[in-house]
């Protein structure tokens, strides 16, 4: 897993080198669904793409683990220097999780043909605004696809993952103490859906 900050336009040069072709972005999934699945031992991510497709996503909890450290970080810049990091981090998931709306599924339409891959590097981009996650199935490979959050949509995301770690009976003691608390809301039971 890589990160990186937004880039920043470059000085125009007066004897540019050549570059390589940039690698075409993969679709941006607009809907997600994040499950777990006991049989395969890892996370599903289910993404409807802008022209309604189903892209699948499999992650490993090791990779899943890296990746939670970097967006909490991310989070935790967020929330500025009024309270302390635990304190705002905590009021904040539990606001978050609150407002998760109830969501449908995303699923294939019958008949569709899906394509699922194993991810094996997550490229970040964070901006003050938001952060991207960029899904590759290989360090250097072409990028299969992406997911863009706001600091909302990301709590929503992590309090997901933090239940389906619950169900997985995976640990999370790498995990902030913030975020690493499992204690569902009431009602919670229904499908846990992020858009």
């Amino acid at each position: 897993m890589s990160t990186d900050t937004p880039e920043t336009p470059a000085a125009p040069s007066a004897a540019a080198a050549p570059t390589a072709p940039a690698t075409p972005a993969g679709p941006e999934l607009k809907r997600v669904t994040t499950e777990y699945v006991d049989a395969e031992d890892r996370l599903r991510i289910s993404g409807e793409t802008g022209d309604g497709g189903v892209l699948v996503l499999w992650m490993t909890q090791r990779m899943v683990n890296r990746l939670i450290g970097a967006l909490a970080q991310w989070l935790e810049k967020q929330s500025g220097d009024v309270l302390p990091v635990e304190v705002a981090q905590g009021v904040a998931m539990k606001t978050a999780m609150s407002s998760l709306p109830p969501s449908p599924p995303v699923k294939p339409k019958e008949n569709e043909t899906v394509a699922a891959y194993l991810v094996q590097t997550v490229d970040l981009n964070f901006s003050p605004a938001r952060c991207v996650l960029k899904f590759k199935t290989s360090a250097t490979g072409p990028e299969q696809a992406r997911l863009a959050f706001d600091a909302k949509h990301l709590r929503w995301w992590l309090g997901i993952l933090r239940n389906l770690y619950g169900r997985a009976e995976w640990p999370t003691q790498s995990w902030p103490d913030w975020l690493a608390e499992n204690k569902k809301p009431a009602g919670e039971e229904r499908p846990l859906v992020v858009h």
